[in-house]
């Protein structure tokens, strides 16, 4: 009999992996004791806040019998957006929130199905209660427009039974955009039927309708407070609302399908991976005996699997990959190949990761274009990794080809032209280390000037221009499979012209001639000539930022191409003003390095993981998120997790210290003053735990800026030896004239 071992949580796992980039900087080591402690740690604090929502949800239940929970969404619409709402009760003070209107945008479904944001709670009263609500509406093809209002005024009879009020903008495609109320009593079904079709309730424009929902349902209301929690990325509310709910119905056993996926998606949020596993299989066991449950399932599967696998954990993402390919829809069957492909190459199986994804009928990936702009993110990027596999088991044509591919396509979305900046990077720079100057130019040369990658493009390409020419780099025809078959489907002559104008389609992956090799560029053929052209791609360079690497090498290249051309003179200033910019840089990382010591990494961290001024403060410190600072911000986001835990856990605290403490509707666990839900011991040991990673976030921080310190230093001793060389060279000293720069030998 084997013996299950016990699987870290993702808590533990991120940290290990955090850990694991710090021990090559100096950091101590941390012992895997002191990380299942700050597991311990962590998982207490849920427990504590767990039992605070449910003690709460308890008493406000027993205490107000008939509670309305007024809350507003919005019906899908490519046009409207809601940005603002503001009401009012019985005339009093009015309360204003503003959203995002990009968020609210994609906020809407059809009425009980989509995201909720509750924006009032109201306790039971004899007498009836009027509410007051306006909304104002951005239209999203014309922003510069004044929002639209539009105002709505409601009486509310009180009740005995607790219900909930829905406002619900509809933003119509056509037309004038309206609001509709719909009030909802917990204890049914939401759903009618039409035909034998069930359909969701829809409010009535203008009007007031109502209707039962089942608690816990797809179309209760607070279930889609849940959803818009964890949307802003708030998962340790959602959680407590999950837990309210629960405990108002009576026990979370009792509950449906929706509240459990609703629940394991929180959990995968929260990085309780284990959690949100145990939730799967009770699904799986219980809940999910329909095709619609079990295809739920295994969607919210899929996505643990990608969780796990962005921690690193290889063998727990291969394990549920089976599970999570039953019942999965015919729609994310690709996405569950790349899952695979991404795993088998992270075992080094190459071989078996380019057919993992190298899969399915090119018309499959037009139709998921034409889905969302997910679809097509995910396909770029299975792409992206079929031509890495490829590479690595050694079929050079059609990965460089699959790579090509990439970097010739054409979108607006801003994640596929940073995709597509990246393999043309990548393309270029391989060329140009493998001596194909003229291919390595085509290839950079695509990449736009004010993209992120232009830095990098721009000193590549003067290196492209005195590299040697190379040969012509032959494409493979990406639209036949490994042993020579058509990939191509045969589509009707008005869809196939439709998905290319949609560009959903590439032209040579559907019968149009593809190119039969990578694009070249013209390279000067004499010497001196390519020297000047590689000075003059360099030369914007000496107008970007100086913090850069790629602008500091673009410096030192210049004097460099300059002094092969024999202008000592010009080289000299070259030279001159790159010790200058390094100069300047050196004082400024001293200035940055002073500053964190200081505390201002620790005072924008404390200000809120999400906050503007922790943003801008990572940019003044000259610390982006690049390759070398992963260990960083992983600490940040590790830190973010704790405060948040931190903060509801206060909140909570709070709350149960304000309620009327040994009045008869309180429970036993609110007897004690003050309520002993919340132990202060646990929260003085959390925040231990968030001074401790402020502590390695600010070590990690100086460690990274003194590497950029010693690496500015070796280009600083480059420099001022090139220049030493020149001015103490007596047979260079007459070079620097035009005469010279043509004439001297």
């Amino acid at each position: 009999m084997t013996t299950k071992s016990p699987r870290r949580s993702a808590a533990t796992s991120a940290l290990t992996f955090v850990l694991a980039l710090l021990l090559p900087s100096g950091l101590h080591p941390v012992s895997a004791s002191e990380l299942a402690e700050a597991d311990a740690l962590y998982d207490a604090g849920l427990a504590s806040l767990a039992e605070a929502a449910q003690a709460l949800e308890v008493r406000d239940a027993t205490a107000a019998p008939g509670r309305l929970d007024v809350y507003i969404g919005q019906v899908w619409s490519s046009r409207w957006a809601l940005k603002s709402l503001r009401w009012s009760i019985d005339q009093q003070a009015a309360v204003e929130r503003t959203l995002d209107p990009s968020v609210s945008a994609a906020m809407g479904s059809l009425a009980g199905q989509g995201n909720r944001i509750r924006i009032e709670r109201l306790p039971a009263t004899a007498v009836a209660r009027n509410l007051e609500v306006t909304v104002s509406l951005v239209d999203m093809t014309k922003p510069t427009i004044e929002p639209l209002l539009i105002a709505r005024s409601l009486t509310i009879e009180p009740s005995p039974v607790d219900r909930a009020l829905e406002i619900v903008v509809d933003g119509k495609v056509v037309g004038t955009p309206d609001i509709g109320i719909l009030l909802r009593v917990a204890g049914g079904s939401a759903r009618s039927s039409l035909f034998g079709m069930k359909l969701p309730e829809l409010p009535l424009i203008g009007n007031t309708s109502s209707s039962s929902y089942a608690p816990g349902g797809a179309d209760d209301p607070a279930l889609g407070q849940v959803r818009s929690l964890r949307g802003d990325a708030d998962a340790e509310a959602a959680e407590r609302e999950l837990l309210a709910i629960a405990a108002r119905a009576g026990g979370e056993r009792a509950l449906p399908a929706a509240w459990w996926l609703e629940r394991m998606r929180v959990a995968i949020a929260l990085g309780r991976l284990d959690r949100a596993e145990q939730y799967g299989d009770y699904l799986s066991e219980h809940l999910a005996a329909s095709d619609d449950g079990a295809a739920d399932l295994a969607v919210e599967r899929l996505a643990l699997i990608e969780a796990h696998f962005a921690l690193g954990e290889v063998d727990a993402a291969e394990r549920l990959l089976p599970l999570a390919h039953r019942k999965l829809p015919q729609s994310r069957q690709q996405d569950w190949q790349h899952l695979q492909g991404r795993v088998l190459l992270a075992r080094q199986r190459s071989a078996d990761a380019v057919v993992a994804l190298d899969t399915g009928d090119l018309t499959d990936d037009a139709f998921r274009y034409m889905q969302s702009g997910q679809t097509v993110q995910a396909t770029a990027y299975r792409r992206y990794n079929l031509a890495v596999a490829m590479l690595r088991n050694g079929d050079e044509a059609r990965g460089l080809s699959w790579l090509d591919l990439l970097g010739r396509s054409a979108s607006t979305d801003p994640e596929l032209k940073a995709l597509r900046d990246k393999a043309n990077l990548a393309l270029g720079w391989h060329f140009l280390k493998a001596r194909q100057g003229r291919t390595a130019l085509g290839v950079l040369g695509r990449i736009p000037v004010d993209g992120l990658q232009a830095d990098r493009a721009l000193l590549g390409m003067g290196w492209a221009m005195l590299a040697p020419n190379g040969a012509r780099q032959p494409r493979v025809d990406l639209a036949l499979n490994r042993d020579g078959k058509s990939l191509r489907t045969n589509l009707p002559a008005p869809l196939q012209a439709s998905l290319l104008r949609l560009r959903a389609l590439e032209p040579e992956l559907n019968g149009a001639m593809a190119p039969a090799t990578i694009e070249r560029d013209l390279a000067p053929k004499k010497p001196d000539d390519a020297l000047r052209a590689a000075i003059t791609v360099w030369q914007p360079l000496l107008t970007r930022d100086e913090r850069s690497t790629a602008v500091l090498e673009g410096m030192l290249a210049i004097g460099y191409a300059q002094d092969q051309l024999r202008d000592a003179e010009s080289a000299r200033g070259a030279y001159r003003l790159a010790i200058d910019a390094m100069h300047r840089v050196e004082a400024d990382l001293a200035m940055q390095r002073s500053q964190v010591a200081a505390g201002a990494l620790r005072a924008a961290v404390e200000s809120g993981s999400a906050s503007s001024a922790l943003y801008q403060t990572m940019d003044r410190l000259q610390l982006p998120f690049e390759d070398n600072s992963v260990a960083l911000y992983a600490l940040l986001g590790e830190y973010g997790r704790w405060q948040k835990l931190d903060v509801a856990l206060r909140l909570a605290a709070d709350q149960l210290a304000s309620s009327s403490a040994g009045s008869d509707y309180v429970g036993a666990a609110l007897q004690s003053d003050p309520p002993a839900l919340v132990e202060p011991t646990l929260l003085e040991q959390i925040a231990a735990q968030r001074e401790q990673l402020l502590k390695d976030a600010e070590a990690q921080a100086l460690l990274l800026l003194d590497s950029r310190t010693e690496q500015l230093h070796q280009y600083l001793t480059a420099a001022l030896f090139s220049l030493a060389r020149l001015d103490d060279d007596p047979a260079l000293a007459g070079r620097g004239s035009a005469d010279c720069i043509r004439n001297c030998r």
